[in-house]
C-alpha cells in the first residue's frame, strides 16, 4: 500500500501505459505531469 501524501502535494498514480502522472493544484487550477518514471513524476 503506498504512503500517504502531505496536504498540497498533490497525487501520483500508474496509467494503463506504464507511465506515471502527478497532479497538484496551483493557483486554483489543476495541473498536470506525465513521466516515464515515479521519481520523474515527483519532481
Amino acid at each position: 500500500m503506498a504512503g500517504k501524501r502531505g496536504n498540497g502535494e498533490g497525487s501520483i498514480h500508474q496509467l494503463p501505459s506504464g507511465k506515471w502522472r502527478a497532479q497538484a493544484t496551483m493557483n486554483g487550477q489543476r495541473v498536470g505531469v506525465v513521466a516515464k518514471t515515479h521519481k520523474e513524476a515527483q519532481e
